[in-house]
């Protein structure tokens, strides 16, 4: 979808259409990833990089400041959660164009995503070029996810927001699996509930609801459960 909102005159006096660029909005925690994000955007003619932020808690001023149009958001933040973000996003700017670009594994995060009101989802290991692809699919207000995912989605039904072969995490709340996510990274109870500007005590609710879900009798199993599931996911890295 081409946003023509003006025409200027050509060299030979014919009116020519003048295309306006979206405006994006870079939303992660790595200033290299930021960096080659933008480098892959600034020769798209129909975007442009307004700015970029590392945290949840700047994102508004940033939409406000620069009147944003589309953001690639990341799960993980510095401070603050990318699901989080997306679902007050789509509150507040209804008609704001969201992508995820994520180091998370697709299948446990795409359909997480798309719920809270993201348009689509791809991973930061893939292709340049289908990150261009996803973020012009989202441009043109279209959903985006790997040919794979929508390969899963429609062996469900489109409607059906739970896949196949479904693990005991789809289960759990979007805030339950990232403090699920953060036990797995060998934070405590103080450091996740300070990264999620939570207090212990909930973080222990939290806590317990996932023993609970997961059928599992200590804190200690959940530790053990939270590790194994991040090996799986390929996901320990040391962030969060």
């Amino acid at each position: 979808m081409t946003e023509s909102i003006y025409y200027g005159k050509s060299s030979r006096n014919h009116a020519a259409p003048v295309t306006r660029k979206v405006r994006v909005l870079i939303v992660d925690d790595h200033p290299l990833f930021r960096a080659g994000l933008r480098g892959l955007l600034q020769n798209e003619s129909t975007l442009e990089v307004c700015g970029e932020v590392a945290t949840a808690g700047e994102v508004f001023e940033q939409v406000r400041a620069t009147c944003a149009e589309l953001m690639t958001v990341d799960i993980s933040l510095a401070s603050g959660n990318g699901l989080d973000v997306i679902k007050q996003i789509r509150r507040y700017v209804p008609k704001m164009k969201i992508l995820v670009l994520s180091m998370h594994e697709e299948r446990t995060y795409a359909v997480r995503a798309l719920n809270a009101g993201a348009h689509g989802y791809v991973c930061k290991q893939v292709a340049p070029e289908e990150i261009l692809r996803a973020i012009h699919r989202v441009r043109q207000e279209e959903i985006y996810l790997s040919d794979a995912m929508q390969q899963q989605l429609l062996n469900r039904g489109l409607h059906s927001a739970r896949l196949s072969n479904e693990t005991p995490t789809d289960l759990l709340s979007d805030r339950e699996l990232e403090v699920f996510r953060l036990i797995g990274l060998g934070r405590s109870t103080q450091q996740i509930a300070d990264k999620l500007c939570l207090a212990p005590t909930t973080i222990e609710t939290y806590r317990a609801r996932l023993k609970t879900k997961l059928h599992l009798a200590s804190s200690v199993e959940l530790t053990q459960q939270a590790l194994l599931w991040m090996i799986q996911e390929g996901a320990v890295s040391g962030r969060g």
